[in-house]
């Protein structure tokens, strides 16, 4: 007995120890999920403008907003490590957030980061189905215009050296991505180097993934609503039937005492013929 007390005793320890950091990292998460959610949007808008208008910024403004992302950026890897040691396991921690760690090498993959916020916020943590649904929808959204805004930046980078180019400013880059993820393809911009290319091919096939999927959801969620409909519906239908038919049943035992009623109620007229036949045997005997 006291071997297995000892024991106890020395995995307590350690399970004790995991519990406080589970602690600690759902409450560091819920303190900073937000706050990283709206610098992570703040971080894509900066470098969106840095990218799509670098000539018409003077130098003071684009050394400010490089300085805003760098600070950012250390805010983010703060986070990240922060984080990673508030794990319980951290080997697990560095599985699941190998993607972020990416993001911090390099930038650009940041946008995606917002889906991984939408799960993390409580406010879209809606219980059920509908609320699984909506969340799937958000993300492939946000998912689709990350995607777009991605590949059209890095197509511009590439394209705007080629002096054949004609996707020569980022608003074109943006035009161009929205048309060819669309299925649309005005053919007005297209890439011209094999590195522009390359990433228009990713577009193309994510384009499809992402209009399937959207598809899907989209057609589900109605399916149910639907279905939820018909339910409520038909719920509706059969009691009101129901009231009908014991309505019916009501008037229909009220008529029938009604007519009762009005056949006791009726006086017993006697013709003359029959009184007089009534009273002759009393006057001939």
């Amino acid at each position: 007995m006291p071997q297995s007390t000892a024991s106890d005793r020395a995995l307590q320890g350690p399970r004790q120890l995991r519990k406080k950091l589970k602690q600690r990292y759902e409450r560091w998460e819920q303190l900073t999920v937000w706050p990283m959610f709206i610098l992570s949007i703040v971080f894509v808008g900066v470098s969106a403008y840095l990218i799509a208008a670098p000539s018409t910024m003077t130098a003071k403004l684009s050394y400010t907003l490089l300085l805003v992302m760098l600070i950012l950026w250390s805010l983010f890897i703060l986070d990240y490590f922060v984080r990673m040691v508030l794990s319980d396991n951290r080997w697990r921690f560095f599985q699941t957030q190998a993607f972020e760690l990416v993001a911090l090498l390099i930038p650009y993959l940041r946008p995606f980061l917002l889906i991984r916020y939408i799960w993390r916020l409580q406010f879209f943590r809606r219980h059920g189905a509908a609320g699984l649904r909506m969340r799937a929808l958000i993300s492939i959204s946000l998912f689709a215009l990350c995607y777009v805004y991605t590949i059209s930046t890095l197509v511009f980078l590439f394209e705007r050296v080629d002096p054949k180019a004609n996707i020569v400013n980022w608003g074109d880059a943006m035009w161009w991505g929205f048309t060819t993820i669309s299925t649309v393809g005005y053919g007005d911009f297209t890439p011209v180097t094999v590195t522009g290319r390359l990433l228009a091919i990713c577009l193309m096939v994510g384009g499809i993934f992402i209009v399937g999927v959207t598809s899907a959801t989209m057609i589900s969620a109605f399916n149910d609503e639907l279905k939820h409909y018909l339910h409520h519906h038909s719920g509706e239908k059969v009691k009101e039937n129901e009231e009908k038919h014991d309505d019916g049943r009501i008037l229909m035992d009220a008529l029938s005492v009604g007519e009762l009623e009005t056949e006791y109620a009726k006086p017993t007229h006697l013709d003359s013929d029959s009184v007089k036949q009534a009273k002759s045997p009393q006057a001939e005997s």
